[in-house]
């Protein structure tokens, strides 16, 4: 029988904060601290506020460059977040985020090395493709053979390499501050437009959705679309957004997760139309907010979002989209109010985890 940890001393470690990762990491980290002393290492900016861990800073590199030249040169020198984690004495060293980076790579190898237990989050088991992608998920295997445990967030996208060591529990879903009451999903909404929301990536799967929304109002439909994305707009959306100017509202720039809150309570469709993918957090806001699903049948979105009663299509049949796009209401699946995964629930369970390694 393993012994629990009495006030466990948790390092968190989060080498991005930029985005989502940031929502996750000051989530994470205030659940924990609520059960445990935590300590939470990350850049300094752009900067998270966290109400119960104590936040440890290093300075962000400024371009992309000093990125570059920060990780490669992480190799060659002993781990400073390492031997600061073991001076506080750390009962655990947690990377939560920025697992495919050389420096975490090279952190979990020298807390190996003195006999620390570390653990990792492993957000994106499957490589998305993408050249960058490629190596971070290298990198980032490289991690998690240096850690105790690896933290992934379906049974489904468990390497086999990894099964006897892995943790699975879901992607929490991200709290809404101006709506504390909802803890369920809720019934579906009929009225709305059709949402979609992340970075801009090919893997998103935005051509493909751009076809399917063409077509939809070719057909007939009358929904408005509203897209919150991130980077270079694709020049599908923008001919889409041409082709139909009264239909399509773009907005390229992050949101707080307060506006995607705001966004998704006026919703009725939540589109994800990703050609690959592995974990994510909106199927879990989108029904929180009572906005049906479609969804593709992708890494753990598929599975979840089967348990949602969404629409889920095959990646990249624009046919199969448009047929979900048109189907009414009547035919939605309205699974009533199922519990919300928390970061409180997730912060129990890696704390039972943890005293096993």
């Amino acid at each position: 029988m393993t012994t629990p940890m009495t006030n466990p001393r948790v390092a968190l470690v989060a080498l991005t904060t930029t985005g989502a990762a940031g929502e996750y990491v000051a989530g994470l980290a205030d659940a924990l601290g609520r059960r445990a002393i935590v300590r939470v290492w990350l850049p300094d900016r752009p900067p998270i506020t966290t109400s119960t861990a104590e936040q440890r800073t290093f300075p962000k590199a400024g371009t992309r460059g000093a990125v570059a030249w920060r990780e490669a040169s992480s190799w060659l020198h002993p781990s400073p977040i390492a031997r600061e984690a073991r001076e506080w004495a750390a009962d655990v060293v947690h990377v939560v985020f920025g697992e495919g980076y050389p420096t975490a790579a090279r952190m979990c190898r020298d807390l190996a090395s003195q006999g620390t237990s570390a653990v990792a989050t492993w957000h994106d088991p499957q490589p998305h493709g993408q050249p960058l992608d490629r190596v971070q998920h290298a990198v980032a295997a490289r991690t998690m053979r240096s850690v105790a445990g690896v933290h992934i967030h379906c049974a489904e996208l468990v390497p086999t390499e990894f099964q006897r060591k892995a943790l699975v529990a879901e992607h929490p879903a991200f709290a809404c501050s101006l709506c504390p009451d909802h803890t369920t999903t809720l019934p579906l909404r009929t009225d709305g437009a059709i949402f979609t929301a992340g970075r801009f990536a090919p893997y998103k799967g935005v051509d493909e959705l751009c076809a399917a929304l063409d077509a939809y109002w070719r057909s007939g439909g009358n929904r408005a679309f509203e897209v919150v994305g991130q980077g270079k707009v694709p020049s599908s959306l923008r001919r889409l957004e041409t082709s139909w100017p009264t239909s399509v509202r773009i907005t390229n720039e992050y949101v707080s997760t307060t506006a995607l809150h705001d966004a998704l309570s006026k919703a009725a469709v939540c589109v994800m139309p990703y050609l690959s993918a592995t974990q994510s957090a909106l199927p879990w806001l989108a029904r929180m907010h009572g906005a049906h699903l479609i969804a593709t049948d992708v890494g753990c979105i598929g599975g979840m979002a089967r348990r949602l009663g969404a629409r889920v299509v095959p990646p990249g049949d624009v046919n199969k989209l448009v047929d979900a796009l048109h189907e009414p209401p009547g035919m939605w699946t309205d699974v009533g109010r199922m519990p919300l995964p928390t970061f409180d629930a997730l912060a129990d369970r890696l704390l039972e985890w943890y005293p096993t390694l």
